[in-house]
C-alpha cells in the first residue's frame, strides 16, 4: 500500500540508497493522493539530493509536489543548495535574473539557499547584490538582499551590512537574523551580537525580535565572564524583556564570579523552556526509534520479497 511505500521510500534514503529511493519516488507520486505523503517520508531524500548536486532529479520532483509539501521541505533552498554543491551557482542566477516573476511571487525565493550560496561563492555578492535590487524594487521581494546582509555581517563586514540597511531601509522590518544569533553565540563573539541587537533596535523591527537580540547579548557577555556589561544590557533594558534562558546564563556567570544576582530568574518560564527542550529532545529520540523500526520492517519486506 501507500504508506508501506512511502515507509520504504524513506527507510532507502536514511541508509543512504538514493537511486533506488529516487526511483520509488517517481514510481509512487504519480499515484498517490498527495495529501497522504508526510514531509517526513521525503525530507531524507530532497536532501541527499541537493547535497549530491541533483538538480534535474529536484527540478522534476518539484511539480509533482503540493504547496504545503514545498513549504515544509523547504524545497526551493534544497535546489539552490543543489546548484551550489554541483558548481552551478551562476547557471542558478541565471535563471534568478532571467525569471523575476517566477521567484520573487509567494516567497520562492530561498534566503537560505542564497546565502549558502554566498558561504562558498563571495565572489558572486556583486551579482546578487544587483539581482536583489531588481527584486526588491520592482517586486518588494528583499529575499536576494537579506541573504547579503546576513553574509556581510558573517564576514563581519559592518560597513557593508550597514550600507545595505541605509540604501534599502524597507529591508528593516523583516530582516532574518536567526544565523546571525547562532554564529555570535557558537564564537562568543561580542561585536557580532552587539551588531545585530543595536541595528534591530534602531530599525522598525518588532519587540520580540529586539528582545531576542538583546538576550543574545546578553548570553554571549556572560559567556566572556564579562558580567558587569551583561548587567547593564539587563537594567537599561528591564529584565521582563530579557528571555529566562538568557538570564539563568547570567546568574550561572556572577555566582561563579563571587558576585550577588540582583535580578530573579522567572522559574515558571525556565521550567517551561527546559520542559519543551525535554519534550523536543523526547520527540527525536522517538523519531529515531520509530525510523529505526521503520528499516527493521523494511529489511523484512526485502527479504519477503527477495524470498
Amino acid at each position: 500500500g501507500t504508506r508501506k511505500g512511502l515507509r520504504l521510500l524513506e527507510a532507502l534514503s536514511r541508509q543512504g540508497r538514493v537511486r533506488e529511493a529516487l526511483r520509488l519516488a517517481e514510481q509512487l507520486l504519480p499515484t498517490v493522493n498527495p495529501s497522504t505523503v508526510s514531509s517526513r517520508a521525503l525530507r531524507p531524500l530532497v536532501q541527499q539530493l541537493a547535497t549530491l548536486g541533483e538538480v534535474e532529479a529536484l527540478a522534476a520532483l518539484r511539480p509533482q509536489l503540493p504547496d504545503r509539501l514545498l513549504r515544509q521541505l523547504s524545497f526551493d533552498n534544497l535546489l539552490c543548495n543543489a546548484y551550489t554543491h554541483s558548481g552551478r551557482a551562476g547557471e542558478l542566477l541565471s535563471q534568478l535574473e532571467a525569471a523575476p516573476a517566477e521567484w520573487a511571487v509567494g516567497g520562492r525565493c530561498p534566503v537560505g539557499g542564497l546565502l549558502g550560496l554566498l558561504a562558498r561563492h563571495p565572489e558572486l555578492a556583486e551579482r546578487v547584490q544587483a539581482l536583489g535590487r531588481t527584486y526588491g524594487i520592482e517586486h518588494d521581494c528583499w529575499a536576494p538582499l537579506t541573504a547579503l546582509w546576513i553574509h556581510r555581517v558573517l564576514q563581519q563586514d559592518y560597513t557593508g551590512a550597514d550600507q545595505l540597511l541605509q540604501e534599502f531601509p524597507q529591508m528593516g522590518p523583516q530582516l532574518l537574523f536567526s544565523p546571525v544569533i547562532r554564529e555570535s553565540r557558537d564564537k562568543k563573539d561580542e561585536r557580532m551580537a552587539r551588531y545585530v541587537a543595536d541595528t534591530l533596535a534602531a530599525r522598525d523591527t518588532s519587540a520580540r525580535a529586539q528582545a531576542l537580540a538583546r538576550s543574545n547579548l546578553v548570553r554571549v557577555l556572560a559567556l566572556q565572564g564579562k558580567v558587569d556589561e551583561a548587567l547593564q544590557v539587563v537594567q537599561a533594558a528591564d529584565e521582563s524583556n530579557i528571555a529566562p534562558w538568557a538570564l539563568a546564563c547570567l546568574r550561572d556567570a556572577l555566582e561563579a564570579a563571587g558576585k550577588p544576582v540582583p535580578f530573579q530568574v522567572p522559574q515558571q518560564q525556565l521550567r517551561q523552556q527546559q520542559q519543551l527542550r525535554q519534550q523536543q529532545q523526547l520527540w527525536q529520540q522517538q523519531q529515531q526509534q520509530q525510523r529505526e523500526k521503520d528499516e527493521d520492517d523494511s529489511s523484512d519486506d526485502e527479504d519477503n520479497k527477495n524470498r
